[in-house]
């Protein structure tokens, strides 16, 4: 897709808010902030259907995460309260 403006930029290419610093701790959740600043300002720049097809997979990702996660959970919890009663029953102190 062409752009009729030669000065445009695609939002992909933004410019960089980070000034050279000496190396801190805190330096590393200030890349993953602009990451993350990038990304959300890309996704505004796309059209709405793109942004709700953007919406809905990262909603499908979201809960197949959770879901994953929850499983196992529930298996660590089930296998802590089996641990239990196996030691209640060869009294194990």
């Amino acid at each position: 897709m062409e752009s009729r403006d030669k000065n445009y930029q695609s939002p992909a290419v933004i410019q960089s808010r980070t000034v050279a610093t000496p190396f801190h701790e805190h330096d590393n959740d200030r890349k993953i902030h602009q990451i993350i600043e990038r990304a959300l300002h890309e996704i505004t720049q796309l059209s709405p259907p793109r942004q709700a097809a953007v919406g809905g997979l990262s909603g499908i990702a979201t809960g197949y995460c959770f879901a994953k996660a929850s499983k196992m959970v529930a298996f660590a919890i089930g296998a802590s309260i089996i641990g239990l009663a196996v030691s209640i029953i060869f009294n194990y102190n």
